[in-house]
C-alpha cells in the first residue's frame, strides 16, 4: 500500500509533490506535510464524500496551532471557502483532489519556486473548476511558526523573488481564465491581492523586493477597477491614497514596520508595536491631518514638535 520513492538529492517540494502526482495510481490525490498530521478518519471521510458526490475537490476542517502561544483554533480561510471555490488559496493540503482532473488540466506544482508555489497550484485548480465538497467532521492539523518553518516574517531575496512570480503567475493565470464579471473580483481578491497584502508587510531582505510587490500592487489596482473598493477597505485610507498614485516614498514613510518601540517626546517608552499598518494607531493617524510621519519612525505634531519616535 506504501511505494517509497527515494530521490538522489533534495529537488525541492514542487519536484517531490509533481513526482507523487504522476506516479499515483489511485482515483484522488492529498498532501500531508511532514511537520504535520491529519485525524485517523481523515482520507476515509474525504474519499467516501467524493465519490458520493462526485466531486472534484473535497476539504476539510484545518485545525492550526500557533507553535509559540500553544493555542489552537479552526483555520480562518474554511467559512470563505464554502462560499466560494475562489476563496481556496490557502491550505491546499486540506482537501483531496480528482487525479483524472489534475492530469486533464496539466495540473502541477511550479518548479523553481521557494516559496507560495501552493498559491499557483491553487489558483489552478480553482480557475478549471468549481466543483468542491465539503467535511466538516475530520481535520487536518498545521502547526504554524515553526523554527525555521518557509512560514515566516522574513523575506529573503530569493523566498520575496519566489512570491513576486507566484502572483504574476496567479494574475495571468486569472487574466486567461475568462471568468464572469461578478466572479472575478473574488479571484482576484483571495489569489492576488490577499498575497500582495500578505507579502508586503513582511521584513524583506532586499528593499527592492518590496519597491516590486509595491509596483505590482499598483499595477493591479490600475488595471482591475474591481479591486479599488477592496484595497480601499484592506489599507489605510492613506496607504491605498499612496498606492493608487503609486507613491512609494510616501508610502514607506508612512508605514511603520514591526518590532518597534515608540517613545513620548523621544524620552518615554509607551507602545511596543509588533503589528502590520491596519493597526488601530495607524488607522487613527488617518483622521489627524496635522500629524506627520518621516522614516516610518518620527511623528510631528503641525510637522515639527516630536510626538513619538520609534526604535527597533
Amino acid at each position: 500500500r506504501i511505494t517509497l520513492i527515494e530521490l538522489p538529492q533534495n529537488q525541492g517540494v514542487s519536484n517531490a509533490r509533481n513526482i507523487g502526482i504522476d506516479t499515483a495510481t489511485g482515483e484522488y490525490i492529498g498532501f500531508v506535510d511532514p511537520d504535520d498530521y491529519v485525524d485517523l478518519d481523515f482520507y476515509e471521510k474525504l474519499y467516501n464524500h467524493a465519490t458520493m458526490f462526485n466531486t472534484i475537490v473535497t476539504k476539510a476542517s484545518v485545525m492550526v496551532t500557533d507553535m509559540i502561544t500553544g493555542e489552537t483554533g479552526v483555520h480562518y480561510g474554511v467559512k470563505q471557502v464554502k462560499k466560494h471555490i475562489a476563496y481556496f488559496s490557502s491550505a491546499f493540503w486540506s482537501a483531496i483532489y480528482s487525479h483524472d482532473f489534475l492530469q486533464q488540466h496539466q495540473i502541477k506544482f511550479p518548479d523553481n519556486m521557494v516559496y507560495a508555489e501552493d498559491a499557483v497550484f491553487l489558483a489552478h485548480v480553482c480557475t478549471k473548476t468549481n466543483n468542491i465538497g465539503f467535511v466538516d467532521n475530520t481535520a487536518y492539523h498545521y502547526f504554524h511558526k515553526r523554527p525555521d518553518s518557509l512560514d515566516s516574517d522574513f523575506f529573503s531575496h530569493e523566498k520575496a523573488q519566489s512570491a513576486l512570480t507566484a502572483i504574476k503567475l496567479n494574475l495571468a493565470r486569472i487574466e486567461a481564465a475568462n471568468i464572469p464579471p461578478h466572479d472575478l473580483v473574488r479571484y482576484l481578491d483571495s489569489h492576488v491581492l490577499n498575497h500582495l497584502q500578505h507579502g508586503i508587510n513582511k521584513k524583506f531582505e532586499n528593499n527592492n523586493d518590496r519597491y516590486e510587490m509595491f509596483t505590482l500592487l499598483h499595477h493591479a489596482y490600475k488595471t482591475f477597477p474591481e479591486l479599488r473598493n477592496l484595497i480601499k477597505n484592506r489599507f489605510t485610507r492613506r496607504t491605498a491614497h499612496y498606492i493608487a498614485k503609486n507613491n512609494y516614498g510616501m508610502y514607506t514613510n508612512f508605514v511603520c514596520y514591526r518590532r518597534k518601540r515608540f517613545y513620548l517626546l523621544g524620552l518615554i517608552p509607551i507602545v511596543k508595536h509588533i503589528k502590520y499598518t491596519n493597526s488601530s494607531y495607524w488607522l487613527l493617524l488617518d483622521y489627524i491631518p496635522l500629524l506627520r510621519v518621516k522614516d516610518g519612525r518620527k511623528f510631528f505634531l503641525f510637522n515639527f514638535i516630536l510626538i513619538l519616535k520609534a526604535r527597533g
